[in-house]
């Protein structure tokens, strides 16, 4: 029983390091399309000679509501991580003072 405790928790840091890993791939792309918004806005007035102006800055705008919710779903992973760090701590406090308890070796 202790073991599939120990199993889930191992299971559970696992799935955080998964998320860290998205996390650090999706603040790559969102540094990649501010790199985008800054040479964007740097050159707007080359864009504004260019026809068609307005449907670039529509597609601007799409691409900049798409990076917000990908912003928005990186805080909600960092917040995530945070809040299963907490449980997995205390998870790790709770079973060491069991094992203490029960006498069993630790398992370091």
């Amino acid at each position: 029983m202790l073991s599939t405790k120990i199993d889930r928790n191992q299971k559970a840091l696992d799935q955080l390091d998964d998320i860290s890993k998205k996390i650090d791939r999706n603040q790559k792309a969102l540094d990649q399309l501010d790199d985008v918004g800054r040479i964007l806005r740097e050159n707007e007035q080359n864009l504004k000679d260019l026809g068609g102006l307005k449907h670039r800055l529509d597609t601007l705008d799409k691409i900049m509501v798409s990076v917000d919710k990908i912003a928005g779903s990186i805080q909600t992973y960092q917040q995530e991580q945070v809040l299963n760090s907490n449980k997995l701590s205390s998870h790790e406090e709770r079973l060491e003072t069991i094992e203490k308890h029960l006498h069993f070796p630790s398992i370091a």
